[in-house]
């Protein structure tokens, strides 16, 4: 579908002017296009190109991947960790 420059802003926490400077770089490399609605030809909408898509769900898989460090340990293990983890976090 797209988004409008200004949803963009909204949702990066900058303004319109930084998320048009940051679309303009998207599109210069083909990750994202912007495109004209039928339904209102007065609004440019900002979607990811098949590129931008694939580039997407890449950066995520790797995100979400664990460090090879975590890879060994059981679930039990992992589950230990977690909320050793939360104790630091939450100050108990």
């Amino acid at each position: 579908e797209g988004e409008p420059i200004s949803a963009l802003a909204r949702q990066w926490g900058c303004d319109a002017s930084t998320a048009t400077w940051l679309v303009d770089r998207l599109e210069r490399a083909g990750l994202a296009e912007r495109v004209t609605p039928e339904h209102d030809r007065r609004v440019k909408l900002v979607q990811l190109t098949g590129k931008g898509a694939a580039t997407k769900d890449e950066l995520l898989a790797e995100h979400y991947r664990p460090p090879v460090e975590l890879r060994h340990l059981s679930a039990g293990e992992l589950e230990e960790l977690a909320r050793l983890l939360a104790k630091t976090e939450g100050g108990h």
